[in-house]
């Protein structure tokens, strides 16, 4: 294959505009996330079991593939924008406008409809007793124990983008490009060595910022490299061995997970590279990644992806309580599979609901971003 040809795809990655083939990526990532919160933990100790639960539980690399995408986007806008005078105001006001109608509309359903819903039909579902300005101010990933709030255990990963995004355009635009990615090396440094450590001595804080930065700086490195000449060039012509490197991430973490299911934060790191690995594979317009990741249905997937994000826990978690009824009230078997039938048609209806959410809330307000936030 040409060089030229070679280089058609990772030269589309800088430009401005829209990039479909991403939206499938977000597709594959969030797809990941719900698999990973549908799929009830498997009870047995045999070998089978435990590799089922352990490859299962990789839907976590899901939120680090959101993270790696986050990360290369938002570094991309800011470097080609850097010459605007409108650079801060514009990035702020589009992020608002992306951000908070889902964010803020959830948590408004949240805090008044679903207990009032609950009150009414009588449904003793677990709900969110504690102090809501930890969601409020985008705090949540510094709150202890923050997975056992009643579905809203998923939102220290929004708290986490919404804390880079705060700080990151400053130092995009403070930095010169080599500087920037020397500082990027550094953060994943401190990332890692902070996630170890924390996990090291049962610290429940493994979520904040400065300790699961590292994929959404990778992410940023990602962005600079496709703007490089020669560092482009360098990854189109290593892209085999990187790949095989994916692999070997990829098989190092289920191996990990298997062996030990409580303590699988330390290979997030590997799980960061893994998505960057895979993004790097999909900026190839030829071959069997490119065409799953423009399919349809996984673009669809990728587009609704944010709401279907936030508002997914929300109806899992009362799939669980339900589950639990009908287990209780019929032979296993029966019961087992109403369960998975049910599973099935949350996850229909979580995916309608994003698409309704799509198409009259949140289009029509990102409509007014070129308006209100000229690039």
């Amino acid at each position: 294959m040409s060089s030229a040809l070679a280089q058609v795809a990772p030269e589309r990655l800088h430009k401005p505009g829209h990039i479909p083939v991403l939206d499938g990526l977000r597709g594959v990532a969030i797809l990941l996330v719900l698999m990973v919160h549908s799929v009830p933990h498997l009870e047995g100790t045999s070998t089978a079991i435990a590799l089922l639960n352990s490859l299962f539980h990789c839907g976590v690399f899901g939120v680090d593939l959101f993270f790696v995408l986050s990360g290369f986007l938002i570094t991309g806008i800011l470097l080609d924008s850097q010459g605007s005078p409108h650079y801060f105001r514009s990035f702020y006001i589009r992020r608002v406008l992306r951000l908070f109608p889902v964010y803020y509309g959830f948590l408004i359903v949240m805090i008044f409809v679903v207990p009032a819903i609950h009150q009414v039909a009588q449904l003793h579902v677990p709900e969110y007793h504690g102090s809501w300005w930890w969601y409020i101010l985008y705090f949540s990933n510094w709150k202890m124990n923050h997975d056992a709030d009643a579905s809203l255990g998923h939102f220290w990963s929004l708290a986490l983008e919404e804390q880079f995004y705060f700080f990151w355009p400053l130092t995009v635009y403070l930095l010169p490009r080599r500087a920037l990615a020397w500082w990027c090396g550094v953060l994943c440094a401190i990332a890692v060595g902070m996630r170890h450590t924390l996990v090291g001595k049962g610290i429940d804080l493994y979520a904040i910022t400065p300790s699961r930065m590292d994929a959404l700086v990778i992410g940023a490195l990602m962005a600079l490299a496709i703007r490089d000449t020669i560092w482009r060039e360098r990854l189109i012509r290593y892209r085999k061995i990187l790949g095989l490197l994916t692999l070997a991430g990829f098989v190092g973490f289920v191996q990990w997970n298997w062996r030990f299911p409580w303590n699988p934060w330390s290979a997030f790191f590997a799980a960061a590279w893994f998505g960057v690995l895979v993004f790097q594979g999909a900026t190839h317009d030829y071959g069997p990644i490119y065409g799953i990741l423009n399919r349809p249905l996984l673009r669809n997937y990728g587009k609704y992806s944010y709401c279907i994000y936030v508002i997914h826990l929300v109806f899992l978690d009362h799939v669980k309580w339900l589950s639990g009824s009908l287990m209780s009230n019929r032979m296993p078997i029966a019961g087992l599979l109403l369960i998975v039938l049910v599973i099935l048609a949350a996850n229909v209806v979580i995916y309608w609901v994003a698409r309704t959410s799509w198409q009259y809330y949140e289009a029509p307000i990102l409509r007014l971003k070129d308006r209100l936030a000229p690039v």
